[in-house]
């Protein structure tokens, strides 16, 4: 794994952590769309879309 690699790795397992500590007190947050939106946050929203392609795109797949 690269140093670039290595701390975006860091970065999307800290935002997690916290996004998680909200959810825990907040039912009606989706984890699911936490995921989305950590990507979006660190990566930029074209590689989010990248890694997570919407569900038209999956269905579009099957």
């Amino acid at each position: 794994m690269t140093t670039e690699a290595a701390e975006i790795m860091e970065k999307l397992n800290d935002k997690r952590a916290k996004y998680e500590a909200i959810t825990s007190s907040d039912s009606s947050v989706n984890l699911d769309d936490i995921d989305n939106q950590i990507i979006t946050e660190v990566l930029g929203p074209e590689s989010s879309q990248q890694y997570m392609p919407s569900a038209n795109q999956a269905q579009a797949e099957v």
